[in-house]
């Protein structure tokens, strides 16, 4: 098998699978390294295939059947979450969320499995802003030198 060929056989393959498949899983199924894995995958994605890198492995997004569109806002979480739920709701699947972040710029989501027939996500607290830890971690571990919590 030459290149060309392994890079069609791995598109396949990722176009069959049901969960993200890694590199090291490829590189044994095709007799090759991770390493050619790796850059066919990145021969693959600039040749124009919808191939996402997820932290369980590649895996290719299937085209969303019906109507896309991208919807733009600007609101709190709260007002956030209460918009995707009513889209939800409506009968709606959410694909993707992207945020303007101040700092950051722009930061996009891939819903690895698109939400639609419920809720978005666990409710936001009162105060609109998300806990610093997340509750079944317990209190956080104590590092020197860095700050506390609520010491920013």
């Amino acid at each position: 098998m030459d290149a060309q060929e392994r890079r069609q056989a791995i598109a396949r393959r990722l176009e069959r699978a049901r969960s993200p498949v890694s590199a090291p899983a490829l590189a044994r199924e095709f007799s090759v390294s991770r390493q050619i894995i790796v850059g066919d995958v990145a021969i693959l994605r600039a040749g124009g295939q919808g191939i996402t890198a997820t932290p369980r492995g590649y895996m290719v997004q299937n085209a969303p059947s019906g109507l896309v569109r991208q919807i733009a806002v600007k609101h709190d979480g709260q007002a956030m979450e209460a918009e995707l739920n009513a889209m939800v709701d409506q009968g709606c699947t959410v694909l993707d969320v992207i945020v303007d972040h101040p700092i950051y710029g722009q930061l996009t989501a891939p819903a690895i499995r698109p939400v639609s027939g419920g809720a978005v996500h666990r409710p936001m607290p009162e105060s609109g802003r998300c806990p610093p830890f997340p509750a079944h971690r317990g209190d956080p571990p104590s590092h020197p030198g860095l700050p506390g919590p609520g010491g920013l």
